[in-house]
């Protein structure tokens, strides 16, 4: 059957090329036929060469101008979702910058370490919110990055202030109960207390370029 087919197909191609070549040899001899035929392939010789690179250009044309705008509309979304999320990280910060506050309350309600002191200090910062930051920064391009270079040492020296209290807390205990060693406890409070003014000085600078780069909190 396939067999068939394909001959059947071979057939026709050999008809519809090999009429019109066998009708225009016949009819050669005629001037009007070979005037007309000379001039319909001039025709299409000219509109073969003119037409496909005009045509390909065009097409060129069109694909560039696809890309184009599938690039400036991609820019426009990213544009758009990183502006929302700047939001969330302005939002962000200052929830974080409230608990710094509360933090820094706390720690001076004390000059010696307490372990009741450390637990609500604790108690604290585990209220402490980086999922907004934490998205942003995954999306930033390289060359982006140093417009939040500050909104990224506060969000790190947060991080680390969080660490900070949750070792001393952890390490409380051990240093009254086992060690004795009670100057080695005030020193840590003393560093806590001087890693959150720190922390407060550089989450209000972080908050302050967000606003200058044009981004408030949502109302």
């Amino acid at each position: 059957m396939t067999r068939l087919l394909l001959g059947t197909l071979w057939i026709a191609v050999v008809v519809l090329v090999g009429f019109p070549i066998a009708y225009f040899i016949l009819h050669w001899s005629d001037s009007c036929f070979r005037d007309g035929a000379v001039g319909n392939w001039f025709g299409t010789v000219v509109g073969v060469i003119v037409g496909v690179p005009v045509g390909m250009a065009l097409a060129g044309a069109q694909q560039r101008m696809r890309s184009e705008s599938d690039r400036l509309l991609e820019k426009a979304n990213r544009e758009e979702r990183q502006g929302s999320i700047e939001h969330r990280v302005y939002d962000e910060l200052q929830h974080d910058s409230t608990l710094v506050g509360h933090l820094a309350e706390v720690l001076s309600k004390s000059p010696t370490a307490r372990s009741d002191l450390w637990s609500w200090a604790e108690q604290i910062v585990s209220g402490m919110e980086f999922d907004a930051y934490r998205e942003l920064d995954a999306m930033l391009l390289p060359k982006e990055r140093a417009t939040y270079a500050r909104v990224a040492r506060a969000h790190g020296d947060l991080r680390r202030l969080v660490s900070r209290i949750r070792q001393s807390t952890a390490a409380h205990a051990f240093l009254y109960g086992y060690s004795a060693n009670e100057a080695e406890a005030n020193s840590r409070l003393s560093g806590a207390k001087a890693h959150v003014s720190t922390v407060q000085s550089e989450l209000a600078t972080a908050l302050e370029d967000l606003r200058l780069s044009g981004c408030k909190s949502a109302p």
